[in-house]
Parts: C-alpha cells; sequence; structure tokens
C-alpha cells in the first residue's frame, strides 16, 4: 500500500488569502499555522494566480445569492468593484 501525503494548495492558499488580502487572520496567527503546518504558500510564483482564482470563486458563490438581502448585493457590487479596479480586499465581509 503506498500512501501519499502532499500539501493542498487549495486549502494552503485560503488560509493565505484570508491573512494576505483580506486581513481576517493576524499575522500571528498566520505565521503560527505556517509553522505548525510547515509550509507557507505565499512565496509560491503561483499563488497569486490561485488567489485571483478564489476570490473570483466567492465572488461568483455570493453572486448566487444576491437577491438574498440588499446587504448581499452590496457586498457583491464592493467584490466586484475591488477586483476591476485592483482595490483593497481589506473591507470584503466573510459570508
Amino acid at each position: 500500500m503506498i500512501v501519499r501525503i502532499a500539501r493542498d494548495p487549495g486549502s494552503l492558499g485560503e488560509t493565505a488569502l484570508f491573512y494576505d488580502r483580506f486581513g481576517w487572520h493576524t499575522e500571528q496567527e498566520y505565521r503560527t499555522f505556517v509553522e505548525v503546518y510547515g509550509f507557507d504558500i505565499m512565496p509560491w510564483p503561483g499563488y497569486p494566480t490561485l488567489a485571483d482564482y478564489r476570490e473570483l470563486s466567492m465572488t461568483l458563490w455570493l453572486a448566487g445569492k444576491a437577491r438574498e438581502s440588499e446587504s448581499v448585493a452590496e457586498e457583491i457590487r464592493k467584490r466586484v468593484h475591488a477586483v476591476q479596479t485592483g482595490g483593497s480586499r481589506r473591507e470584503w465581509a466573510p459570508f
């Protein structure tokens, strides 16, 4: 039997994204995560693309809920504007 243990770039990327772009984790929380996990994905050349993809997928998922409330619709508008203009993601609300 062969057992393969590998790092999951999606999970690592999400945690890095929540720290790096959204500010949902503190630097100390992220550094502790990296130390315990043993790998920091942010220096990887593919990280920016992975982070961009994750932002887009989060926004598209939320867009499917646009009719739930005006606050959801406003969050979608805020996210689309940030993606289009390269603006800050620090004001994105978690959903």
